[in-house]
């Protein structure tokens, strides 16, 4: 009984990844996907046919010089890749505690089109800076998006190194799960 239960187990596991997988790729070649609405702010009939959309993502490639590589998915790469949608309430929730400014019904609020406090922008850029600390842990691909998500405004600023902190990470990503999950952070 306890082969089989490990197979099934290990079965799940490959799907997941394969599913993880799917998702990196789709990172990798369809920024239009992700890109925040203030980098970029398109009508959703635009993205919906298909050469159109690829011919935006070619030109969201070629702008920011994005790398195209596929890379191993580490296990970081595969936490990101995952959570990718959730990135900036993950950075939200790890400013905000860093700051203890911000509390969670101003995230709330901004997350579906309040205005953030200035205490709010630092404390996404604080976190933004925790998420690319794993610079080194990630693929190129990865790292080079991250900033895709967030609003350019909101990432002003000397950037001001932290040390990488996976508690501090895993903690972001299971609140941004457990809060947020299907709410749209393009706002940020």
């Amino acid at each position: 009984m306890g082969i089989q239960n490990r197979v099934v187990q290990e079965k799940q596991n490959m799907i997941r990844m394969d599913g993880i997988y799917k998702k990196y790729l789709s990172i990798i070649f369809d920024p239009a996907f992700y890109i925040n609405r203030n980098r970029l702010n398109l009508p959703s009939e635009l993205l919906e046919n298909g050469v159109i959309r690829s011919e935006i993502n070619n030109l969201i490639i070629n702008k920011y010089d994005l790398n195209c590589d596929i890379d191993p998915l580490s296990g970081v790469t595969a936490m990101f890749v995952a959570n990718w949608n959730l990135l900036p309430a993950v950075a939200y929730f790890i400013g905000s505690q860093e700051s203890r400014l911000i509390n969670h019904s101003e995230m709330v609020i901004s997350y579906y089109g309040g205005k953030i406090s200035k205490q709010g922008e630092a404390a996404i850029r604080s976190g933004f800076w925790h998420l690319i600390a794993w610079k080194e842990n990630i693929s190129v691909g990865v790292y080079e998006r991250i900033n895709l998500l967030f609003n350019p405004i909101v990432l002003e600023g000397n950037y001001t190194p932290v040390e990488r902190n996976l508690s501090r990470l895993n903690e972001g990503m299971q609140y941004a799960k457990r809060h947020f999950t299907g709410i749209q952070t393009s706002c940020l």
